[in-house]
């Protein structure tokens, strides 16, 4: 990318900001550092900044131009300056002006306001350009645009942007909206910009027929795409369990670009999973994301209301966090599903469930009932135990005080179920 920066002002319009050419150099150096971290040194960056362009046009005129303004701006911009712009592959149009905000992307021209302007969103915009699209953030009423906060393509104001101190230029004009930068972006996004390579950045996890995988999956912090030639631990790790299921590990501490990704109750990072079509397009959905704490187990996504039928959901279990070395170890589950039923006859759905015992034989328990509590928390020790069965010297400790936890609240369930009379088989 060869890229034209320029700043412009409309006839007749007062300014809104004091930014100056020295600022935008700056803004345009850390954004230049931005996408060679984040592509690994393979993204193509060269950038010229242009002082401001006052314009013959005013802003109602620059309105109605829409989204072609730029073909009404480069040849003023390149007389004004006396300069050739038939070399730059891309614009960056900056207006000052106080009807103008935030910032889109319409073939060769990013148009930008002045007042909104700062290296997010100019990452997210160039992040178009590279070929990533808006992070989605999955619901129970469907994806929401730009909803995913872990990468620079989500929503300004909703990802995880930090400011950056070295923007914070008051003489340039550099106030704090301005200095805001990152957060890095998402494996997917890396993908579709053609920076990340499953094969080599990434660690694939069998599936096999019983859903489990076997052993523990260690991958490092996410810090961009991997540099050409760089011998370092995967930093990814997927699955292909009817989609495709990419899980990343961001910790603030691993990353000058995730230095906004929440710490406060989550030393020990963050596991974040993206789900997309195996053999389809790419598409940066994220369907969960969990602090990385030794012990704990959560679905890869919103667990669906009737899987009897198939597998169950995919499952990430955390064996060990390690900040210091910057690097996580999990394991990936998958419950079998029901029997055909060429097996096992369909009896229909039910409303209750059955639990057998050696002195009172089968008995029928209400979903309501209080004993639910405490079949969970069995079932969620079950699964610690499992893990520390696969898991290797450095996760001991960790899960030890995980089981220790486990035991206190299953302990607890079952006091509280000794509480109340009626809380047993209905």
């Amino acid at each position: 990318m060869k890229l034209a920066v320029l700043p412009v002002t409309c006839k007749n319009s007062a300014r809104v900001t004091s930014l100056t050419k020295a600022w935008f150099e700056a803004a345009l150096l850390r954004t230049k550092a931005y996408f060679e971290r984040q592509s690994g040194g393979r993204a193509e960056f060269i950038h010229q900044v242009f002082d401001w362009t006052p314009l013959s046009f005013t802003t109602p005129e620059w309105s109605a131009e829409g989204t072609t303004v730029g073909d009404r701006v480069r040849p003023e911009a390149a007389a004004l300056h006396q300069a050739d712009f038939s070399s730059f592959t891309h614009f960056v149009i900056i207006v000052d002006h106080a009807e103008s905000h935030l910032g889109a992307t319409f073939g060769r021209d990013t148009l930008m306001a002045a007042q909104d302007f700062n290296p997010a969103i100019l990452a997210h915009e160039l992040g178009h350009v590279y070929g990533a699209g808006h992070t989605l953030l999955d619901s129970s009423s469907g994806p929401i645009e730009y909803g995913g906060p872990f990468c620079v393509m989500g929503a300004e104001g909703g990802k995880y942007s930090f400011l950056d101190g070295s923007l914070l230029l008051p003489n340039e004009g550099g106030s704090a909206n301005h200095a805001m930068s990152g957060p890095g972006m998402s494996v997917p996004s890396m993908l579709s910009a053609g920076w990340f390579d499953l094969t080599q950045h990434a660690v694939k996890a069998p599936l096999y027929s019983d859903g489990t995988t076997g052993s523990t999956f260690r991958i490092q912090a996410l810090n961009g795409a991997p540099a050409k030639g760089a011998q370092q631990l995967p930093t990814c790790c997927y699955v292909d369990a009817g989609d495709r299921y990419l899980i990343e590990y961001r910790l603030a501490a691993a990353s000058p670009w995730d230095a906004g990704v929440p710490a406060a109750g989550a030393p020990g990072g963050w596991i974040v999973v993206y789900r997309m079509p195996i053999d389809g397009p790419i598409t940066s959905l994220q369907v969960a994301a969990e602090v990385a704490v030794p012990g704990a187990g959560f679905p890869a996504g919103r667990t669906e209301p009737f899987f009897i039928f198939g597998a169950g959901p995919l499952r990430i279990y955390v064996a060990a966090v390690a900040p210091a070395s910057r690097t996580v170890d999990f394991r990936l589950s998958r419950k079998k599903g029901r029997p055909p039923n060429y097996e096992v006859p369909f009896e229909g759905f039910r409303q209750d469930f059955h639990l057998w015992s050696v002195d009172r034989g089968y008995q029928v328990i209400s979903p309501t009932s209080p004993l639910f509590d405490v079949l969970s928390k069995m079932a969620q020790l079950e699964d610690l135990r499992d893990l520390i069965t696969v898991a290797g010297p450095r996760s001991q400790a960790g899960l030890a005080v995980a089981a220790e936890r486990q035991i206190a609240q299953l302990r607890a369930s079952v006091a509280q179920l000794r509480l109340q009379p009626d809380a047993g088989p209905a």
